[in-house]
C-alpha cells in the first residue's frame, strides 16, 4: 500500500515541461505516460507560453510570415486539440515542475522515514532504502515511498551504503568501482575513526543487526552496526536491458528505467537490471530520455582546440593563451550562457535596450578566432544550436561563424549583437568530424564572444 500524499496533487493534474529532439518545449499537465511516448494537455496558458517560444525558435531560423501565422493559430486550438502526443524517439527530457514538499519523501524527516542507506543496482540504479535483509540470496527492503516490500535478488546488486548521507555513498561507491574486486567486499567502519577497513569474503543472510560473512572459511556474524558498506562480486554480471530513460527523484533514487507505464498516481517501471517498482508522480524531479539521441558539445572532448588572437603573442605567454580557450557550459566571465532575445514585432536593429535575456544550461563560449574539431559519434547526423553574441558585450560583437562536415562547409554565418540570435540546424552526412570556426566580424577583435546554446549534435 502506497502513501498518499501524492494524490492531491496527481488528480488535480501535474504539472510537467518537455523537451523534444528537435528542441521544442511543451508544457502542460501529463495525462498518459507509457513505453511508447507521452501525452501531455496544454492549458491555454500553456499554449501562450509555447506560442511565444515557437514564434522566437522560428524567428531565429529565419521563418517568414506564412510560419508565423501558422503558429500563432495554435492560440486557437480547440480544448480537444490540446493534448499533445510526443513519441518516445522525440521525448529528450521531462522536468517536474510541482515536486513534493513532504518530508518523508525529501528526507527531511525523523529517524525512522530517512534513508538507512543507499542501493546501487548493477545497472547504477541508485534506491535511498530504510530496511535491508537477505535471505538465501534474495534482498528484502523497503523505501519511504511505500509500506510494501521489495525483493530482488543479490547477483543483481552492486553495492549497499549504510549511510545517511548521499554524498559519502556516492564517494565509496566510486572508491569500491575502481578497485577490482575478487570477492564480496565488506566495508568496516572503525572505531572513533573515519578510516574503514576492506575485507574480502563471501556475503551471506543480512539480519537488522548482523551479517554473516564467510572470511577465510570462517563464518563470523558481524554487527550491522559496525558496516559502512557491502559489495557483491560478480564473476559473469548478467545482461542488462535497453536503457529507455533516467528517472531522478527528490529524495536522491536514479533510476536506470527500461519502460515506464503510468497507472493512476503512480508510475509502473522496471529498472534495466529487472527490478519492478511503483513510484508516485510528485517524488520525480526529471526523466532524462537523452541517451543515444544526442550529444552536447560540451560533454565532448574536443579533438583539437585552438585560439589566435589577433596580435600575435610568444610562446611563454601561456596564460593569457588559456584565457581565450572555450568555456563549456559557462560565460567568460563565469556566468551562466545567456543570449538576449528581441521583443516581439521589433526587427533586426533591436539593439540590445530592447531585448528579453534568457540563460542556458548547455553550450559553448568562443571567442574570435577559435577553431574546435570533435569527432562525431556514432549514429549522430545532425548539429543543431542557437547562436548569439554574449550580452555583456552585444554593442560591439560580430563575428563569421563556419560549420564544416569534415572538409565540407555546411553552414556560414555573421553572428550580430544588434540582431536576433541565429538558429542553427546543419545535416552532417556521413562525416565523422565536426568543426567549428569563429573567424573575425566587422569590428575585428571587439566584442567577439559569441554564445552556441544547447549546441549538440543529434540523430
Amino acid at each position: 500500500m502506497f502513501l498518499n500524499a501524492a494524490q492531491d496533487v496527481v488528480s488535480a493534474g501535474f504539472p510537467v515541461t518537455v523537451k523534444t529532439v528537435s528542441g521544442e518545449s511543451v508544457a502542460g499537465f501529463v495525462t498518459d505516460w507509457t513505453p511508447d511516448g507521452i501525452v501531455i494537455h496544454r492549458d491555454e496558458e500553456s499554449v501562450g507560453q509555447e506560442v511565444g517560444s515557437m514564434l522566437q525558435e522560428g524567428a531565429a531560423r529565419g521563418g517568414g510570415a506564412e510560419e508565423s501565422n501558422q503558429i500563432a493559430g495554435e492560440r486557437e486550438a480547440s480544448p480537444e486539440k490540446r493534448g499533445r502526443e510526443i513519441a518516445n524517439e522525440q521525448l529528450l527530457h521531462i522536468s517536474f515542475d510541482q515536486v513534493s514538499a513532504d518530508p518523508i519523501f525529501t528526507g527531511q524527516a525523523g529517524t525512522q522515514d530517512t534513508a538507512l542507506a543507499y542501493l546501487v543496482l548493477v545497472d547504477n540504479s541508485v534506491l535511498p532504502i530504510n530496511s535491508y535483509a537477505v535471505e538465501r540470496g534474495q534482498a528484502v527492503f523497503t523505501t519511504a515511498w511505500s509500506t510494501a516490500k521489495l525483493s530482488v535478488p543479490t547477483d543483481k546488486i552492486q553495492m549497499v551504503h549504510f549511510t545517511s548521507d548521499q554524498a559519502a555513498a556516492f564517494e565509496l561507491q566510486n572508491k569500491l568501482a575502481a578497485d577490482n574486486l575478487v570477492g564480496d567486499v565488506l566495508v568496516i567502519q572503525k572505531k572513533q575513526s573515519q578510516l574503514l577497513d576492506q575485507l574480502t569474503g563471501v556475503l551471506g543472510d543480512v539480519t537488522s543487526e548482523t551479517i554473516n560473512f564467510n572470511w577465510d572459511g570462517e563464518q563470523i556474524p558481524v554487527k550491522l552496526s559496525k558496516v559502512a558498506a557491502l559489495a557483491y562480486y560478480h564473476a559473469h554480471p548478467s545482461q542488462s536491458k535497453d536503457l529507455a530513460c533516467v528517472l531522478t527523484a527528490v529524495d536522491g533514487a536514479r533510476l536506470q528505467a527500461n519502460q515506464v507505464q503510468l497507472v493512476g498516481d503512480l508510475l509502473m517501471l522496471s529498472t534495466c537490471s529487472g527490478l519492478r517498482l511503483e513510484i508516485p508522480l510528485p517524488l520525480l524531479k526529471e526523466a532524462d530520455y537523452s541517451a543515444g539521441k544526442l550529444v552536447y558539445l560540451s560533454d565532448l572532448k574536443p579533438i583539437r582546440q585552438g585560439w589566435s588572437p589577433m596580435i600575435g603573442l610568444p610562446a611563454s605567454a601561456e596564460l593569457i593563451m588559456q584565457h581565450g580557450l572555450p568555456r563549456l557550459d559557462q560565460s567568460f566571465l563565469g556566468s551562466s550562457l545567456s543570449l538576449l532575445w528581441p521583443e516581439s514585432g521589433t526587427d533586426e536593429s533591436y539593439g540590445f535596450q530592447q531585448a528579453e535575456k534568457k540563460t542556458y544550461t548547455k553550450g559553448l563560449a568562443l571567442r574570435s578566432r577559435t577553431e574546435l574539431q570533435y569527432r562525431i559519434p556514432a549514429s549522430m547526423r545532425r548539429f543543431i544550436c542557437i547562436a548569439g553574441i554574449d550580452p555583456a558585450t552585444v554593442s560591439e560583437g560580430h563575428v563569421t561563424l563556419m560549420v564544416y562536415s569534415g572538409k565540407q562547409l555546411i553552414w556560414q554565418g555573421d553572428i550580430s549583437g544588434r540582431a536576433a540570435p541565429v538558429g542553427i540546424e546543419a545535416d552532417l552526412a556521413s562525416s565523422k568530424v565536426l568543426r567549428i570556426v569563429v573567424d573575425y566580424g566587422d569590428n575585428l577583435d571587439y566584442g567577439d564572444r559569441v554564445h552556441l546554446v544547447e549546441a549538440r549534435v543529434s540523430q
